[in-house]
């Protein structure tokens, strides 16, 4: 979760999202979508991603009206509504935070179950009848390193998602017919910023590992004898490094002492770049 932008693995499907929402007016609200054939029906709900038009409805998110997530914001002519980097609250305290996770998450649930009911030649979802989506989430994010750090933060902020089992509802009207995702998260994980970034680079497999040793040959060739071509996990693979994860709100310094994350050691500069 960037204040620049959302980069999300949902399944096998990798999403880059424009951290953004817009709200929408009275005088905003337009007629629902509508589909010439069922080519175009199936064009739009693989890329149902960048055409996000929800409203949420949540214990943790104040903000209940209509509103357009992501791409379909920024190309909106809407307000727009972006993290503040200069916010000494963080990430973790702001509803955006949810608003985006939950949107992006019941964007993905709609997709597979349109897919789901296409395979088995069922009713298309802007049909009725049909059940509410129900999905149960099992999350890693992350937080700034020195926000992270703050007593408490990280159990907060999963609370925010968890605690006693809250349920989600994001109602989308994108369609004639609106479709509501209910979403339960199992107790997610908040890790560091910069540190799910080296968990991946410790377990990448062979293809990924070699692209990073050669890589890293191009860049430092005075060191390429130091490098065990024959097997590359031996560079991505040492117990103690560095990660700087450079955003648009926060520089982070993930420090790894041993394998495993040195919180003491890991910092964040309030600087970034976007």
């Amino acid at each position: 979760l960037g204040y620049g932008s959302v980069k999300a693995l949902i399944g096998n499907h990798s999403y880059i999202v424009p951290s953004t929402a817009a709200l929408l007016r009275q005088q905003d609200v337009f007629q629902p979508i509508t589909f010439q054939n069922s080519n175009e029906l199936n064009d739009y709900i693989n890329d149902f991603i960048n055409h996000l038009d929800v409203s949420i409805q949540s214990p943790q998110v104040q903000e209940t009206r209509r509103m357009f997530i992501g791409k379909n914001a920024i190309t909106s002519r809407l307000h727009k509504d972006n993290f503040n980097v200069n916010n000494f609250k963080g990430k973790a305290e702001t509803d955006l935070a949810l608003i985006l996770t939950l949107s992006i998450i019941s964007g993905e649930a709609i997709k597979d179950v349109y897919n789901d009911l296409s395979a088995r030649k069922k009713q298309k979802l802007t049909e009725y009848p049909y059940d509410d989506i129900h999905v149960t989430v099992d999350m890693t994010t992350a937080l700034p390193v020195t926000e992270g750090k703050k007593p408490g933060m990280i159990e907060k902020y999963a609370d925010r998602f968890y605690n006693k089992g809250n349920e989600h509802i994001v109602t989308f009207h994108n369609f004639e017919k609106l479709i509501t995702v209910h979403v339960t998260f199992t107790h997610p994980t908040i890790a560091l910023e910069g540190e799910t970034a080296l968990y991946k680079i410790r377990h990448a497999n062979p293809s990924l590992a070699k692209l990073i040793a050669n890589d890293f040959i191009k860049a430092y060739p005075e060191y390429k004898d130091k490098i065990n071509k024959s097997d590359p996990t031996l560079l991505t693979a040492r117990p103690n490094a560095i990660v700087i994860d450079i955003g648009e709100g926060t520089t982070d310094f993930a420090v790894f002492t041993n394998g495993k994350i040195n919180e003491h050691a890991s910092s964040s500069l309030k600087l970034g770049f976007g």
